[in-house]
């Protein structure tokens, strides 16, 4: 079966109560997306999904994690102890390419695109219910494609997306197909863009999981298949970095790198590296991996520096390079550790908020000294309007 390195169908865990990590994914493989996880795309197609806790890679693992949530979900045996699976599944069929497992779409602006439809399934004894929405399709911060969750608002190309229900119910051993059809309008520009269809079972039993602490996570199964449309006209790659910034996690300092695609193209194998400088020498070199970055998205790369402990004012030059098909984006920035970073780095063990090595202090004594003398100065005209007032009536 063919697989395309970006987009898929995926299984995945969303946060009923806090964020939760481990997604499940399908036979298909696929991007997870979750409230807080993040998702990047290997060559294959398949997900690795990063929870806070803890990091599960690979198809197997998560299949597995995915076979032991549906067994507690309510499986059953039949004759012999054959055991039979509940729970709903979803299959693409797309009406391009039946190999994808996604749906993916050519056209032009103006036209109603018949998309294919999804398959839902019953494969268990008890009735359920499912609900569908469209969701937009986001870039991860770390390079990857995601889909926002159900219920959040959308935009661009998911509202072109027409289903044929947004809910389905499923009697036992029951197969339903959802046509999905993208309406594009008249004045869509040329280029490529990705949303999605978010598909969940309804009345899921949240799936409750300690976290340490006393903090605990609890989460349910959803899927999210895509549907990337590409309408004809010029293509432009373009991605730029628009800004860099330093903030302090619980772990220790964290640089950002902001950057959008700006270009009308979904770019795979997106690559680079980064380095950062604290008064000329290099504290920080290193790789940035390949992943997708979408059109019309922007991203902003967390760098972690744990082993850095800045004072407030500590300056540090970021430089950094993205390369992709038809373009190289560069950023070359000086970003200061400011006030509300050391104070965060202040309730960790760092040092106290307002003890840097920038130049604030000066800034302070200039203005004190600047007010003083506009007072001094008001004073003596003011004395010296007195007196010579005074030598008027003498006179």
């Amino acid at each position: 079966m063919k697989r395309a390195p970006g987009i898929a169908l995926l299984a995945l865990a969303l946060a009923a109560t806090a964020p939760a990590g481990a997604a499940a994914s399908p036979p298909h493989g696929g991007h997870s997306s979750s409230r807080t996880g993040s998702c990047s795309a290997s060559g294959d197609g398949n997900c690795h999904h990063r929870s806070r806790n803890a990091q599960q890679r690979g198809q197997h693992t998560q299949s597995k994690r995915h076979r032991k949530r549906k067994r507690r979900a309510g499986r059953t045996h039949g004759a012999g102890g054959e055991e039979k699976r509940a729970g709903l599944v979803v299959i693409p069929r797309s009406s391009t390419n039946p190999d994808l497992s996604y749906l993916k779409l050519e056209g032009e602006a103006g036209q109603t695109l018949q998309a294919g439809g999804l398959e839902l399934a019953n494969p268990g004894d008890e009735t359920i219910r499912a609900a569908l929405a469209p969701v937009d399709g986001r870039t991860l911060d770390t390079l990857g494609s995601s889909y926002d969750p159900s219920g959040s608002a959308i935009h661009g190309s998911t509202r072109w997306l027409a289903l044929g229900a947004r809910t389905v119910e499923l009697a036992p051993h029951e197969h339903k197909l959802v046509e999905v059809a993208v309406r594009v309008p008249g004045d869509a520009k040329p280029g490529d863009s990705l949303s999605g269809v978010s598909v969940e079972e309804l009345g899921q039993e949240a799936r409750v999981r300690s976290a340490g602490s006393g903090a605990a996570t609890a989460s349910v199964v959803r899927y999210a298949i895509g549907v990337e449309v590409s309408l004809g006209g010029a293509r432009r790659p373009l991605i730029r970095f628009t800004g860099a910034s330093v903030r302090r996690d619980p772990a220790g300092p964290t640089f950002e790198l902001a950057a959008r695609n700006a270009g009308n193209v979904i770019l795979q194998g997106v690559h680079g590296n980064v380095r950062v400088l604290r008064d000329g020498r290099t504290v920080l070199s290193r790789a940035i991996p390949a992943g997708t970055f979408l059109a019309g998205t922007e991203i902003s790369y967390p760098v972690p520096a744990l082993h850095q402990e800045p004072a407030e004012g500590t300056r540090y030059r970021v430089q950094a390079t993205l390369r992709y098909p038809g373009g190289v984006a560069r950023l070359n920035r000086t970003v200061t550790f400011g006030h509300a970073a050391a104070v965060v780095a202040a309730r960790f063990g760092g040092p106290a908020a307002g003890g840097g090595s920038g130049d604030w202090w000066k800034l302070v004594l200039i203005a004190l000294g600047a007010t003083y003398c506009l007072v001094t100065t008001a004073m003596l005209l003011r004395r010296r309007g007195r007196r010579g007032g005074a030598a008027s009536g003498t006179a």
